[in-house]
């Protein structure tokens, strides 16, 4: 309720439960489309996990774009797990 209500943390959320298929059907367009709109709301773990997809398709300058804004806002915990990803 809280992504469809444009929260955008939750968004993000769910962009993880779709890449990952455990708790829904896996769906990477639909993950994508949660991590972009995560990203451009100003969230650091979108912009993470939206760089890193993008990496995954081949689009290295559009992925480096959102990975260098990630440590501007990115907790020291959230830097140390996306360091080991």
């Amino acid at each position: 309720q809280a992504a469809q209500g444009g929260h955008v943390k939750s968004i993000g959320v769910v962009g993880r439960f779709y890449e990952a298929g455990d708790v829904v059907p896996q769906d990477l367009e639909r993950a994508f489309d949660c991590y972009q709109r995560c990203a451009e709301g100003g969230d650091f773990r979108g912009m993470f996990h939206l760089g890193r997809m993008l990496l995954l398709r081949g689009r290295k300058e559009e992925a480096v774009q959102w990975l260098v804004r990630v440590p501007e806002t990115a907790t020291p915990a959230f830097l140390r797990e996306a360091d080991a990803m």
